[in-house]
């Protein structure tokens, strides 16, 4: 009965690491394979548990290797930090999430900056409160310019997370671009799908938006004003014009008369015997 129970093996370091439910399977990723490690467990759900945990803590200690390698540069990039926001918060590409609002596939979700959206993750995965620190920096000519660390210090891999954004000359595109970073770092611990998005371009696109309804506004009074004028020309027009009767009674005056009578009136008769 025991061995009946405990039929699921967990592969760690093997030629295909994960869950298995017989021997056999978990035999053949492990025979031969230099440093290989399993352990077998009574349930399913357990096997699944020690698996994400030991890829959680895998995933954990290779971004903490980036991170320490990318923070030995204290020179900032020489790019266009115009867009260096550019993410959505993740879908569980399993099942919803209950902070992920309902929407339809390939649809862009901006209705939140990064930072937000970096607090709502984390207490909805079971995470504390990302704490943030900001290091101040400045260019030979003294415009200063910024970088973000975001630490979670609670969380259920029993370690803290940390990560450091990129360079930025302003304190909000450098703490996006943070929690852009440690929510692709969330993303990747818990197999989830980011929708990438360029929020910065979003936001200049809704200022478009509003100025064109600005625009359209000023464009509508300005058509009601030339229509009100037009009106007001066209009665004028209307009252100061002579009526057709006026204009022949005026004709007739100019123009006693008619060129067959002019012609008759010009005409050499004969003399009368």
């Amino acid at each position: 009965m025991d061995d009946e129970s405990r039929k699921w093996y967990v592969v760690y370091n093997g030629r295909k690491p994960g869950v298995y439910d017989n021997w056999d399977d978990c035999y053949n990723q492990i025979d031969g394979f230099n440093g290989n490690r399993y352990e077998r467990v009574s349930t399913k759900s357990r096997a699944q548990k020690a698996y994400r945990e030991h890829r959680l803590r895998e995933e954990y200690r290779k971004h903490q290797a980036t991170t320490e390698d990318s923070s030995t540069d204290s020179h900032p990039p020489e790019e266009d930090h115009k867009n260096i926001c550019c993410s959505t918060p993740f879908a569980n590409q399993d099942d919803s999430l209950e902070f992920i609002p309902n929407h339809e596939p390939k649809t862009i979700l901006a209705q939140f900056p990064m930072h937000k959206v970096l607090a709502t993750a984390c207490a909805g995965l079971g995470f504390g409160k990302p704490s943030w620190t900001k290091h101040n920096y400045s260019l030979a000519d003294g415009s200063p310019f910024y970088r973000y660390r975001v630490s979670i210090m609670s969380s259920p891999l029993e370690c803290p997370l940390s990560s450091f954004g990129g360079f930025a000359i302003k304190e909000e595109q450098a703490k996006e671009d943070t929690a852009r970073k440690m929510l692709q770092l969330l993303a990747q611990l818990f197999g989830k799908i980011i929708v990438d998005y360029n929020y910065e371009k979003v936001r200049e696109l809704e200022q478009e938006i509003r100025k064109l309804h600005t625009d359209i506004s000023d464009l509508t009074m300005e058509n009601g004003l030339l229509k009100e004028d037009l009106k007001k020309i066209k009665n004028k027009a209307k009252s100061s014009s002579p009526c057709i009767g006026c204009i022949a009674l005026l004709a007739a005056k100019v123009f006693p008369a008619t060129m067959e009578d002019q012609e008759e009136s010009f005409s050499i008769k004969p003399p009368q015997r």
